[in-house]
């Protein structure tokens, strides 16, 4: 009788402890997919690419402006925008050198301007 009783008794001290963890072990495992599929779907490609500029726009916000200039790739049919650093000035009509970065998973891609490529050869 007393074994039965103790064994009742662990039973139900098991069952406490689990559903006092439980939650936690739920969080970690949602947490553990949640960092794993943003890890796998993290751009890890780069190509690099020349294009011509085609032309530019500016978005005025409080803390001044940025410049993006569109570029006309090859493989494209629309102008992809590129945003320009501060220190750049706008050249329209000029081969650009730009990097593609993007992911083999997921549909994300971003232009990344390198800098004005001269016709001298």
């Amino acid at each position: 009788m007393n074994r039965e009783r103790n064994g009742i008794l662990e039973r139900e001290i098991l069952k406490e402890r689990v559903s006092k963890y439980s939650p936690f072990a739920l969080i970690f495992v949602f947490l553990l997919v949640v960092v794993s599929w943003y890890l796998s779907n993290q751009p890890d490609n780069l190509e690099t690419l020349i294009g011509v500029s085609t032309h530019h726009q500016a978005l005025l916000h409080d803390e001044g402006h940025t410049l993006y200039l569109y570029v006309k790739l090859e493989n494209r049919d629309k102008p992809v925008r590129v945003r320009l650093p501060k220190n750049i000035g706008i050249n329209i009509g000029v081969k650009v050198k730009v990097n593609r970065v993007y992911g083999e998973n997921s549909s994300y891609e971003k232009f990344v301007f390198i800098s004005y490529v001269s016709d001298e050869t």
